[in-house]
C-alpha cells in the first residue's frame, strides 16, 4: 500500500479495490503462462493462503507480496505435477510446465506481477466496479473481498486496541478483550467502505466505525438507554460510600437523599438490573426475591422505538456531507463534548460549531417526524 503518514495506525493506508483489482490483473497475468492455469483456481488459491495468514497479528508481508508469492506457489505446484507425469497427457502441457516452472524459479514471474501496480490496477474503479471484474472472471469476488479485509485490517489491530480501551471507561463491566469482537466487525466494515483517493486518514475514518460497532455491540445485549445507565452508576456510587460511611445497606431514602433525588426516581433500578439465573442468586436478608429478577423487564415496544430513532438518525447522518457527519455522530451518537469532538477531527472550535450548526439543521429538517 502507499506510505502517507507518521503515525503507526496511519502508515497503512487501506486500497480495497485496488487490491482486488491488482489481484484480478495478476491472476489474469499468471493465467496467461499456462493454459491449465485460470483465474478462478488462483483466486481460491489466493483466499486459502490469505486465512493461513490471518491470525489477528500484525503482518510480517504487505498483501500484494503474500498475493505474489501465494501465485508463484501455486504454478510451481502445477508445473511439477505435470512435470511428475509419465508420458504426455495432453499435447504441449510438460513444454507448458517447463517454461513456467523456468518463470517461478527465476524469478520472471514474480517480477511480472510486481510490476503489476495497485494504481494502474484500479484505474480508480470503485469497490463495486472491482466486484464485478471479478465475478465476470468466475471469482467468488464476496469471499475474496472479505479475505483482503481479513488479512489488511490486521495493520491497524491498535487503531482496535486504542477505542477498545477508551471505551472500557464507558463500559466498566466490561474489559478491552471483551471489546475486540465487536471492534474487528467496526474495522472490517470501515476498510470495505474506506475510499483512499477522497483525501482522508484510514485512522480517523475507521475509529468512528469501530467505536459505534462497540457501543452498538455492548447496547445490544444491554439495550437500556445510556441516561438510565449513567443513573444507575451514580445510585450504585451513592450506595457504596453510604454504606462505607454508615457500615450497613442504606435505604432507598438515604440513597435518594445523598444524590438530592426524590425517593420516586429509585423506582426505576430493578428495571436496570441484568438477568440473573437461578444459580447467581445468593441470599441476602435486606432483599426480597421475585420472579421478576429471573426476566429482562425492558418494554419491547420502547427497546422497538429506540432503535428505530436511531436507525433513522443515523441514516439521515449518512447523508450529510463527510466533515459534518463525522461531527454528528461524534457528538449526537457518540456522546462526545466538543472539546474531545475537536480532539478526533482536529477541527477548530469555530470550525466545529459551524459543521454542528449545519447538520443540526439538516437534521431537523429530515427527523420532523420523530418531533
Amino acid at each position: 500500500m502507499r506510505v502517507e503518514h507518521s503515525t503507526k495506525t496511519d502508515m497503512h493506508q487501506p486500497d480495497v479495490p485496488g487490491v482486488l483489482s491488482y489481484l484480478a490483473a495478476s491472476a489474469r497475468a499468471a493465467a496467461g503462462s499456462a493454459a491449465w492455469l485460470n483465474e478462478h483456481d488462483i483466486a481460491k488459491g489466493v483466499c486459502a493462503t490469505l486465512s493461513d495468514h490471518t491470525t489477528g497479528r500484525e503482518p510480517k508481508s504487505l498483501i500484494v507480496e503474500v498475493i505474489i508469492a501465494s501465485i508463484a506457489q501455486q504454478a510451481e505446484e502445477w508445473s511439477a505435477q505435470v512435470l511428475s507425469q509419465k508420458g504426455r497427457s495432453r499435447s504441449g502441457s510438460k513444454v507448458e510446465a517447463k517454461k513456467l516452472d523456468d518463470l517461478v524459479h527465476s524469478g520472471a514471474l514474480a517480477s511480472k506481477l510486481r510490476s503489476i501496480t495497485l494504481t494502474n490496477a484500479r484505474k480508480m474503479q470503485s469497490l463495486e466496479q472491482a466486484l464485478s471484474q471479478l465475478s465476470r472472471m468466475g471469482i467468488d469476488a464476496e469471499e475474496l473481498c472479505w479475505s483482503v479485509i481479513a488479512y489488511d485490517a490486521q495493520w491497524h489491530i491498535r487503531l482496535i486496541w486504542h477505542e477498545a480501551n477508551k471505551l472500557v471507561r464507558v463500559f466498566p463491566d466490561r474489559t478491552s478483550s471483551d471489546l475486540l469482537g465487536w471492534g474487528w466487525q467496526g474495522l472490517h466494515v470501515a476498510m470495505r467502505n474506506f475510499d483512499p483517493h477522497r483525501g482522508f486518514r484510514f485512522s480517523t475514518y475507521a475509529c468512528q466505525r469501530v467505536s459505534g460497532a462497540i457501543r452498538d455491540g455492548v447496547r445490544s445485549e444491554n439495550p437500556v438507554p445510556k441516561r438510565l445507565l449513567t443513573f444507575h452508576r451514580k445510585v450504585m456510587k451513592a450506595e457504596e460510600q453510604l454504606s462505607a460511611e454508615l457500615g450497613r445497606v442504606p435505604s432507598l431514602a438515604e440513597i435518594a437523599g445523598r444524590m438530592g433525588e426524590p425517593q420516586e426516581a429509585l423506582s426505576i433500578l430493578p428495571r436496570l438490573n441484568n438477568p440473573a439465573s437461578i444459580e447467581e442468586m445468593t441470599w441476602d436478608e435486606s432483599r426480597t426475591l421475585s420472579i421478576s429478577d429471573l426476566v429482562d423487564s425492558m418494554d419491547p415496544a420502547d427497546m422497538a422505538i429506540a432503535l428505530a430513532q436511531r436507525e433513522a438518525i443515523e441514516g439521515a447522518i449518512n447523508n450529510l456531507p463527510h466533515a459534518d457527519a463525522e461531527v454528528a455522530r461524534l457528538l449526537l451518537l457518540e456522546g462526545l463534548s466538543p472539546a474531545e469532538a475537536r480532539e478526533r477531527t482536529g477541527a477548530s472550535p469555530r470550525q466545529l460549531r459551524q459543521r454542528w450548526n449545519r447538520s443540526r439543521e439538516t437534521l431537523a429538517s429530515a427527523l420532523v417526524e420523530w418531533r
